[in-house]
């Protein structure tokens, strides 16, 4: 979703994917729980990982096990939050728009049926007055 949205609005991005990594056995269990959050949070494509296989994709790495996310990335994030300011910018002023729009609608309402009131009471004044003269008020 955030790939598509920076590919809509032109911000630089780059899908790259990540390495978590357990350098120790001991950080097996918190690898662990760190994939099955990830899982349940819907992150698409996690795997576990061996340490032979993780050193294959970065040589430079010393690890026992990795949690491989091919969908990580990375954004340029000033350019993200500027997108998002215009955005969010251009909603606003579109809802105040149409609040100002209704309101001056609403407003010409009122004026309009405040007069038309006063029109039907002159109306009935003039027309249903036993003691109103003839032709006036």
């Amino acid at each position: 979703m955030l790939y598509e949205y920076c590919s809509k609005h032109d911000i630089p991005h780059k899908q790259i994917g990540k390495l978590i990594v357990a350098t120790r056995s001991s950080e097996i269990p918190k690898l662990c729980d760190i994939l099955n959050r990830g899982i349940q949070n819907g992150v698409d494509g996690l795997k576990m990982v061996d340490g032979v296989d993780a050193m294959k994709m970065e040589p430079e790495l010393q690890c026992m096990k990795a949690i491989l996310s091919p969908v990580t990335g990375i954004v340029d994030s000033h350019s993200l939050m500027l997108s998002l300011v215009v955005c969010i910018s251009s909603f606003f002023y579109n809802q105040f728009y149409k609040f100002i729009v209704n309101l001056l609608f609403y407003n010409q309402f009122l004026t309009i049926t405040h007069c038309l009131y006063f029109e039907l009471e002159r109306y009935i004044h003039r027309n249903m007055n036993p003691h109103a003269r003839p032709g006036g008020s």
